[in-house]
């Protein structure tokens, strides 16, 4: 199977959603599972669908923006989800 660079977004967006559900059923339970999984998806796959509809003339000129875009989601996903694992760990 070859890899197609074009998906990785997608891939990425579905690995960070698993991730949020963890994150909110750790945190919430059941109920988290469900509405900080839905929140997890829609943004995830909103920014993979988005960055694949960018022309590369746009991604030019916007390509510090995307950088820091890409360096708030590398730090805000971690906080959210390890803040959730940190409060279902038992001391």
């Amino acid at each position: 199977m070859k890899l197609n660079k074009k998906h990785l977004p997608f891939y990425a967006a579905a690995v960070q959603t698993i991730q949020y559900m963890v994150a909110g059923y750790l945190f919430l339970g059941w109920m988290g599972l469900v509405s900080v999984g839905t929140m997890g998806a829609l943004v995830s796959l909103s920014m993979a669908y988005a960055s694949s509809q960018v022309s590369g003339e746009m991604a030019k000129s916007r390509r510090l923006q995307s950088y820091l875009a890409l360096i708030g989601l590398m730090i805000l996903s971690p906080v959210i989800v390890g803040t959730a694992t940190f409060y279902h760990l038992t001391i």
